[in-house]
């Protein structure tokens, strides 16, 4: 149980937070997935609302 929530956190931190097209695949995911995430993850950044 704990294997299968360590590979959910991982697969959360590589995933990304919206949809992208062209990768309609599992293998298409496996490969492009970490790139788009760290664009969006960038771009969730920047379009955060500063606090304070």
């Amino acid at each position: 149980m704990r294997s299968l929530a360590t590979a959910v956190r991982a697969a959360e931190v590589t995933a990304p937070t919206r949809p992208h097209r062209g990768t309609r695949s599992a293998t298409g995911n496996l490969a492009l997935g970490p790139a788009p995430a760290v664009v969006d993850r960038v771009r969730d950044l920047l379009r955060e609302p500063s606090a304070g």
